[in-house]
């Protein structure tokens, strides 16, 4: 009959053993039972059986096999699970996350796409883009169809307004060519300006973006705009005009006439 001691150093190495092979021994295999068989132990047979799983941390299991503590199989196995559970919360998560990202840009993106009826096109003009909108609309809707697009009325320099301007006629129709032609009041014609982002919320014209407008005469203005009227509080790019005022802004009533409009990224 073999000496305690002995027993004690047969389950060590036996142990050390399944620590080493549990990476490459399938669930259930034969030297859990052995391990059970040797000590004896039914309790400790089953601990070890309970303790190698696929899911188990192996340094847990050497850990308990080396104490021969019968409830150490039972530990592996609980850690084991914590751990897999742990990771398939956070991968759960992180797969979750990365749905609801797409979605979001997704749904900001509808809200920047506005509808056919406005009618816009893409235009680059020198190093801008622009959208060319050919709905006709009164200032305050022509402003809201612009922000549908995530966009704003266009803010212009002097020089922007006059190469816009030229893009602008080189896309006069036969019709427009023909009212031009014509004379009369420009005020009237629809197609003859495009809303711009100039208006005058109080006492002086300004852009969308609060910056202030150049005085009368002066930066892209007509030669008499804007003008004294009360009523005339926001500001198109004239684009046939009366010989030099071609690519001036004028002030005109925000509602008495609708225009197309200019739209830009603020």
């Amino acid at each position: 009959m073999r000496s305690a001691w002995t027993i004690a150093v047969a389950g060590l190495s036996l142990a050390g053993c399944l620590q080493i092979n549990t990476g490459f021994d399938p669930p259930g295999a034969g030297s859990s039972a052995a391990t059970g068989a040797d000590t004896g132990d039914p309790s400790s047979g089953a601990s070890t059986d309970a303790g190698v799983t696929e899911t188990g941390a192996a340094s847990t299991s050497g850990s308990g096999g080396l104490t021969g503590d019968g409830t150490t199989g039972a530990v592996a196995q609980t850690t084991g699970t914590a751990t897999t559970g742990a990771v398939e919360t956070t991968t759960d998560t992180t797969a979750s996350d990365a749905t609801t990202d797409p979605g979001d840009s997704t749904t900001g993106g509808a809200v920047c796409e506005g509808v056919a009826e406005d009618l816009c096109e893409s235009q680059q003009v020198g190093p801008r883009s622009y959208l060319l909108c050919h709905r006709h609309s009164t200032w305050d809707e022509a402003r809201t169809l612009c922000e549908g697009r995530c966009q704003q009325l266009a803010r212009l320099e002097p020089e922007e307004s006059l190469a816009l301007m030229q893009v602008l006629r080189s896309q006069m129709t036969d019709d427009d060519i023909k009212q031009e032609q014509q004379g009369g009041d420009q005020i009237s014609m629809t197609r003859a300006s495009w809303w711009i982002g100039g208006h005058r919320p109080a006492d002086t014209f300004e852009w969308l973006d609060g910056t202030p407008m150049p005085p009368k005469g002066t930066g892209g203005w007509g030669p008499n705009d804007p003008d004294g009227s009360d009523t005339d509080d926001c500001v198109v790019l004239g684009v046939f005009a009366k010989e030099n005022e071609n690519g001036k802004w004028f002030n005109r009533d925000c509602e008495a006439v609708p225009y197309r409009f200019v739209c830009a990224p603020p």
